[in-house]
Order: structure tokens, then sequence, then C-alpha cells
């Protein structure tokens, strides 16, 4: 949900480049693509296309801030741009700093009132444990119940959970698995409560739902992996954790929990 719109950033703009910006665009992945780049943009100082692809270039490569100061420096050009203030947001949720995607979650909302912006907002706000979350939980629902409920839902489970009261974390995922049961975080969620309550069986009994709305969920099958590891049942064990290999080739924590535990099978 976070990322989606920084990610097609480069689809909209490369629609509006102009033709000489396109034959100068680096094309492939090199250890030249940050030079090019700097070299296109003094060719195009104006060429958003290009800015953006050097910030996504940065963020591929966890160099959050060179990103973030690239589209910060775009957004005093386009201040009134929400999707700006959305794709800087994310790139400060991803450099792990909160408090300042917050801000700018708050910046587009107030610019463009997108119930996205809001979830993300309530989101982040009951990682934090700020009781906000729960008021802008509730706006959720007022704003769109039928299709959105999942979601603020989900925001109240997260921030009970984050409080320790974890009867009311629990209730509250129930309520998000029942308003939406394709929507897979609660799942995971309520699954990390039950595995820290020891409750192993009915851990591995809520991510097999999870999986039964969504077959390709890695993490669901590398935390059942751990929950039937914890029971004794190292056969099944090892399957979960294959899956979950499966479908994420690259899920380190997987890959080392797996070798950790069963070497090279």
């Amino acid at each position: 949900m976070l990322g989606r719109l920084f990610l097609l950033l480069g689809t909209v703009f490369l629609l509006s480049c102009n033709e000489d910006e396109k034959k100068i665009l680096p094309v492939n992945s090199s250890v030249n693509q940050e030079a090019d780049l700097l070299k296109a943009i003094d060719a195009f100082p104006d060429s958003f296309l290009l800015q953006e692809s050097l910030a996504n270039f940065y963020q591929e490569n966890e160099d959050y801030e060179k990103a973030i100061a690239i589209m910060e420096k775009r957004l005093r050009k386009d201040s009134l741009n929400d999707k700006l203030q959305e794709a800087i947001a994310y790139l400060y949720y991803e450099n792990d700093d909160t408090a300042q995607a917050i801000n700018y979650y708050k910046n587009a909302y107030k610019l463009v009132p997108e119930k996205d912006y809001l979830i993300a907002m309530a989101t982040l706000e009951a990682g934090k444990q700020n009781s906000i979350a729960l008021q802008l939980a509730d706006e959720i629902i007022r704003i769109d119940n039928t299709n959105s409920a999942d979601k603020a839902y989900y925001v109240k489970g997260i921030y009970f959970s984050r409080i320790g009261q974890m009867d009311l974390a629990i209730e509250n995922l129930d309520k998000a698995i029942r308003s939406g049961y394709t929507f897979t975080p609660p799942y995971l969620e309520k699954a990390k409560i039950l595995m820290g309550q020891k409750n192993y069986q009915a851990a591995v009994s809520t991510l097999d739902k999870g999986i039964a709305a969504q077959n390709n969920f890695p993490e669901a099958y590398y935390y059942k992996g751990q929950s039937l590891f914890a029971l004794g049942n190292k056969a099944e064990s090892l399957k979960a954790f294959d899956m979950a290999l499966l479908y994420d080739p690259t899920y380190e924590d997987a890959i080392n929990y797996k070798q950790k535990y069963f070497g090279n099978k």
C-alpha cells in the first residue's frame, strides 16, 4: 500500500517527457548509472522524469537521504502536488523516519483528502503507539465503511498490540478479517500475537486461513514454519519454509532460519 504511487511515478512521467529525454535516459542498470543520470540531468535540468529516475536509483540502493533530497527539491517547485508529498512520505518511511513520513502524509491529505493517505497516516501512528490512530481509524470507517473497514480495524489492532492490550488487539484483528478476508496483514499480526503467547496451534490455524485467502503469502509460510517447529512438527515446518522460499527465494529470514535448523535440506 505505502509504496504504490512512488513506484508508479516513472511510468507517469515517461509518458510526458520529450523524445530527447527518452533517448538520453539510461535504460540498463550499471555501475555508471548514477553518473549517466547526473549527466542527463545536466542536459535537461527541468526534467522530472530524470530526477525521479535518479531518486529511484538511490532508493533501490537504499541511499534514502539522496533520494529524499531530490524529491524535496522538486517539491519546492511543485508544492501542491499531493503525489510528490506521498512519494517523499514513503521514502522517509523506508528510511525509518516515521515522524517525517506522517508529516508528509498529512500534507498530502490536506491537499487531496484521499483515503489512502489517511490509512497510511493511521497505520504509522498506530505503530508509534499514538492514540490518534484510533480516531483516524474511526474516520476511515466513517468515510468508507464498505471498502475500508478492514484497514481501519487493522490499524486498531496494531495500536492495541503495540501498547500491550492483546485481547483488544485480537478482537480488532478478527473484525478486520471478517470485514475483508482477502486483506492479509491482520492474519499475520494476529499470528504473531498468538506466537508471543506460545499458542502455536492457534497461530498455525490463523496463518492457514491467511494462506487460504492468498496462497502466495511467503510471510505466512515463514511464521507457520516457526510455529510448527515450536510444536515439534519438524517435517511440516520444513515444508512451510520451503513454501516461503518458493514464493520469495530472496526471503532472508526464511533462508537463515531454515539454514540454522535444517541445514541444506
